[in-house]
């Protein structure tokens, strides 16, 4: 006779996964499912962070942040966003540094990655390009 499973869990229907795997990228999924085994049954908000997702996932911070604003775009998720952190800068900071533009290469791309962020460095570059022509000259 089969075990009764304690505890909390999400039942996965074969259909949903399909569906699911068809719809999202490879970060998307992992952020969805992660998510739903933290609240499986949906009736209550869970507090987390974007740090701690991407570290127990292995992706990126800001993978995780994207996955998050899609998976509410498609109503899989009900994303409230109640604080963030900030830091303040002068108007005549760098923007990015040599090392932006390598970590931005570096990063591995999903198969099904939207075409817009194939090459992030586009708008690193156009960032720094846009404070270095508002800077006056002495």
């Amino acid at each position: 006779m089969p075990q009764k499973i304690e505890g909390k869990f999400y039942p996965l229907q074969n259909e949903e996964w399909l569906k699911l795997c068809n719809l999202l990228t490879h970060s998307e999924l992992k952020v969805l499912l992660h998510l739903r085994t933290l609240e499986p049954y949906g009736d209550r908000y869970q507090e987390s962070s974007t740090a701690d997702v991407a570290s127990v996932l292995g992706i990126s911070q800001r993978s995780v942040q994207r996955a998050l604003l899609r998976l509410s775009e498609l109503e899989l998720i009900e994303l409230e966003i109640t604080k963030f952190r900030f830091k303040t800068k002068s108007k005549l900071a760098t923007p990015t540094s040599p090392s932006d533009t390598h970590d931005a290469n570096a990063t591995p791309m999903s198969r099904q990655r939207h075409p817009c962020r194939v090459n992030d460095t586009h708008v690193a570059n156009a960032v720094r390009n846009a404070v270095t022509a508002s800077v006056p000259e002495r």
